[in-house]
């Protein structure tokens, strides 16, 4: 029976990118629930992830429905330069998505009142806006990282893609920890700088 080399095994990359996301996200959002405020910093967390996982659901499917794509183009392109050319063009559209994201995010987050109004949760309030602001300049990053990610996934870089997603989980984990006493708004900027670093690093390694 053959064998498949752990660096080319997809099972166990994709289980190490899939288990350097929600497992962290829940792990850093028991670090803000020590302080007075703690309770209500982890209610006001769990209220604004409602409107998170809405935001990166549609970019999500995006990137998958991606990925059996890039993949069929790169076996089709056998030839070096062809694959180059096509992952930098990859990259190229992963940071046009997360500069477009990121101003448009700028552009309609200036008066987050709706939100608070929308979820209605007690948890939540006007002065609660930079929470709020992070959490939402981190969602416009999602169609960036999608294809990003997809594009390393259909190159063949399983290592790569499964040591970034758990670089980012570090970087998270790491700023959480060290805003901790910020409460939900340090999480929550602390998940947009790791998201930002991943997509960044993401995109210098396709080019």
């Amino acid at each position: 029976i053959a064998t498949v080399p752990l660096s080319r095994n997809p099972v166990l990359w994709i289980t190490v990118a899939a288990a350097s996301v929600l497992p962290v996200s829940f792990f850093a959002s028991s670090m803000i629930a020590h302080g007075a405020d703690g309770v209500r910093q982890l209610a006001q967390y769990f209220a604004l992830e409602q409107v998170h996982q809405v935001l990166v659901y549609l970019p999500a499917i995006v990137g998958q429905a991606l990925l059996p794509l890039i993949s069929r183009r790169m076996g089709r392109s056998e030839a070096r330069p062809q694959r180059a050319r096509m992952l930098r063009r990859m990259a190229l559209v992963a940071a046009a998505s997360a500069l477009a994201g990121l101003l448009f995010g700028a552009a309609t987050i200036t008066d987050v009142g709706w939100v608070v109004r929308l979820l209605g949760n007690p948890a939540l309030a006007a002065s609660d806006a930079w929470a709020i602001r992070w959490m939402a300049l981190n969602a416009t990053l999602a169609l960036s990282l999608s294809v990003a990610g997809g594009a390393l996934l259909g190159a063949g870089h399983l290592v790569g893609a499964g040591l970034l997603n758990v670089v980012w989980g570090v970087v998270f984990v790491s700023l959480t920890s060290t805003l901790s006493s910020y409460g939900n708004v340090g999480l929550q900027a602390g998940r947009f700088a790791a998201s930002l670093v991943l997509a960044t690093v993401a995109a210098l390694m396709l080019l």
